[in-house]
Parts: structure tokens; C-alpha cells; sequence
């Protein structure tokens, strides 16, 4: 049995997420490079425990886990302070995208029940 989990890419998810992302001008999150600086000044994650945070969820855009961005606790928990994206040495702006998804979410998911 292996560690790892297997999953299917879904590049039409992936758009469909940026495009709405772009329309809301928080498309910098292609280009973050996984390099964890925004994880280390997150102050949820360190109170909260939780390792991987805004990578984790730009991660599940890029592959297009719909389900798994839904599902996640993490985008509802930001706190919108900004850390992250202050330090992001690439521009990503990890807060912009997880109020953006948070946005999504709600627009897509909560208000279509």
C-alpha cells in the first residue's frame, strides 16, 4: 500500500475557479511556487495546528479539487489579516484568494441550497 493518495486532475475545474477568480481581479495565486512562507506567518495555523493553509488550498485550485475547496475548513477560518500575502515573496496574495473562494463558495454552494 502506498502513502500516497492518488487523485484525478481536473483542468476544466481549474478554470472555471480562475475565471471566477479573475473576474474579481484575485488571480495572482498562479503564482505561488508551494514555498510555505504564507503557512509560517499564518496565525490560524499556528494556533489551530493546521500545517499546510493557504498552499493547501492553492494547491486544490491548480489540480481543480472542487470538492476538497468546498470542504475545507481553512478558507472559512482565514481571518483576512493579510500576513500572508504581505510576505509572499512572489506576489501570490494568498489572503486576496482565500476571500475570493470564500466568495465562491458562498455564491456557488450555500446559496443554491
Amino acid at each position: 500500500m502506498s502513502k500516497y493518495e492518488y487523485v484525478e486532475i481536473r483542468p476544466e475545474v481549474y478554470i472555471k475557479i480562475r475565471d471566477f477568480m479573475k473576474k474579481l481581479g484575485a488571480d495572482d495565486f498562479i503564482k505561488c511556487f508551494n514555498c510555505g512562507t504564507c503557512t509560517v506567518v499564518c496565525p490560524i495555523a499556528e494556533v489551530l495546528g493546521i500545517v499546510p493553509f493557504s498552499r493547501k488550498i492553492i494547491r486544490y485550485i491548480m489540480l481543480g479539487l472542487e470538492e476538497d475547496l468546498v470542504n475545507s475548513k481553512e478558507i472559512l477560518l482565514c481571518l483576512h489579516c493579510g500576513e500572508c500575502s504581505e510576505y509572499c515573496p512572489k506576489g501570490a496574495n494568498p489572503a486576496e484568494t482565500m476571500h475570493a473562494l470564500k466568495t465562491y463558495i458562498i455564491q456557488n454552494y450555500l446559496l443554491k441550497r
